[in-house]
């Protein structure tokens, strides 16, 4: 027989950082696993890590954006500071 660590919805949103409110909405959600004994959320360790571990966010790379430009580039912007002095 394992053993097993289970939590309460308040010991994992201390662990987490969150509110308890939040982690009954990812219970709902199905995003985090949880049983209910006696009437009572009980949520295993494991689970919590595997919630978290789902949780990473990847960074999102922006594309670069090309400068418009013009037909005759920088010789018309100089002409055109050199023209208004």
């Amino acid at each position: 027989m394992s053993a097993h660590e289970f939590l309460t919805v308040a010991e994992v949103a201390t662990l987490t950082r969150l509110s308890p409110a939040a982690v009954y909405r990812a219970i709902r959600r199905g995003e985090l696993r949880a049983r209910t004994v006696c009437g009572r959320k009980r949520i295993e360790f494991v689970d919590v890590e595997a919630w978290l571990d789902e949780c990473y966010v990847e960074p999102v790379q922006q594309p670069r954006q090309k400068a418009e430009q013009h037909p005759r580039g920088l010789r018309i912007l100089l002409s055109t500071d050199e023209s208004s002095r």
